[in-house]
C-alpha cells in the first residue's frame, strides 16, 4: 500500500487549448496557458495502488452541456456539465479521495481576473465538443511533489 495525496487533471488537447486561448486573447487578465480540468485535489492520502486512482491514459472527447463563463472568486472559468467527468470524480471520492467543496463543478480555469476586467464574454456556440488528453496524476500537496534541485556551484573565473 502506498498512501499519498492525490491530484488528477485532464489537459485540454492542443487544438482546443489554442482555440480557447485565442478566443480570450483580446481580454486583459492573467491567462492560464495550459488549460486543463481538475478531476480531484485530495490532500487526504489514498492508496495509489488501487485501480481507481490510476491515471486513465486515453484521450477523452466530450460534448459539454450548459457551457458558460463564470467566476470562482478571482478565477475566470469555463463551466460545463459533463457526465463522463462527473462520474470519474464521483468514483474517486467514493474510493476515499477527499473533495473540499460542497459540490463538484466541472470547469476549465481560464485565469485570474480579480478586478473583474472581463465583462463581455465571447460567443461559445461554436464549441460543440472538447478533446482532452489522458489524465495526469500527481501529489495534491505541492510541498510533497516538488523536490528542490541542488544549487549549482557558480563557475570559478
Amino acid at each position: 500500500m502506498s498512501l499519498k495525496s492525490l491530484y488528477i487533471k485532464r489537459p485540454l488537447a492542443p487544438a482546443d487549448n489554442d482555440r480557447i486561448v485565442e478566443m480570450m486573447a483580446g481580454f486583459d487578465f492573467e491567462r492560464e496557458v495550459e488549460l486543463h480540468m481538475t478531476l480531484i485535489y485530495s490532500k487526504r492520502e489514498v492508496d495509489w495502488s488501487l485501480p481507481v486512482f490510476q491515471a486513465m491514459e486515453g484521450p477523452l472527447e466530450i460534448v459539454p452541456q450548459d457551457l458558460a463563463f463564470d467566476r470562482f472568486g478571482p478565477h475566470l472559468v469555463l463551466t460545463m456539465r459533463c457526465p463522463e467527468i462527473e462520474a470519474r470524480h464521483r468514483a474517486l471520492v467514493a474510493a476515499g479521495a477527499h473533495f473540499a467543496f460542497p459540490e463538484f463543478n466541472a470547469h476549465i480555469s481560464l485565469g485570474l481576473d480579480p478586478e473583474g476586467a472581463v465583462q463581455d464574454y465571447p460567443d461559445l456556440s461554436g464549441i460543440t465538443g472538447l478533446q482532452f488528453e489522458g489524465e495526469v496524476r500527481g501529489l495534491a500537496n505541492k510541498a510533497e511533489s516538488k523536490v528542490k534541485p541542488p544549487e549549482e556551484e557558480p563557475e570559478m573565473l
